[in-house]
């Protein structure tokens, strides 16, 4: 991750010498302080609970990969509900990270001069903040704040869920609920 002046509200870091020498794979739970402080941040009510299964890899010299996949039950009061809504979010995330020689390779090999990872100023990677940013994307503000959520509902499943009752992307949950807005309405609207 790159260096800035805010603190990670969820941070666990994983140096990249000890990347260099194994895979590294780890379960982080937030604790109840750092899930207030990334409730504030994220705008919503409540994260009651937020894990992740992570693993760390070297792909080559100077490059890593952070791959896993987080669970969060989070709670929203939005403006225009009138009670609180609770919900799962689960998701796999992918992310890669290139000090400056591996960012350097990366770009003598790219096609289009664009490298697809994140440049690292330190000799570290937080897979905490990995996991909030992941977080972040996977949180729709639009649907939130729509009130077209159900309680206990399964907002958005990435990866490969067997399931077939819960969306595997965030199309699918908006097709779904559009879907029962149009029940028992006019069925020549596309």
């Amino acid at each position: 991750m790159t260096k800035d002046s805010h603190t990670p509200e969820f941070s666990r870091l994983v140096r990249l010498d000890d990347i260099r020498k194994a895979i590294v794979a780890s379960t982080v739970t937030a604790s109840a302080v750092e899930r207030d402080a990334l409730a504030q941040r994220l705008q919503v009510t409540e994260i009651t609970t937020l894990e992740a299964s992570v693993k760390v890899l070297r792909l080559s010299s100077g490059v890593f990969q952070v791959a896993g996949r987080f669970e969060a039950e989070i709670t929203f009061i939005g403006e225009q509900a009138d009670e609180a809504l609770d919900f799962t979010v689960s998701e796999v995330f992918e992310e890669v990270f290139a000090t400056q020689a591996g960012w350097d390779r990366l770009k003598e090999t790219s096609l289009d001069d664009e490298v697809d990872a994140e440049l690292l100023t330190v000799d570290q990677i937080d897979i905490g903040e990995v996991v909030a940013q992941s977080l972040s994307l996977a949180l729709d503000p639009a649907l939130l704040e729509s009130g077209a959520l159900e309680e206990g509902a399964v907002t958005y499943t990435a990866g490969g869920e067997d399931d077939d009752s819960t969306p595997d992307n965030p199309f699918a949950a908006l097709s779904a609920l559009r879907a029962r807005g149009n029940q028992g309405g006019d069925s020549s609207v596309n």
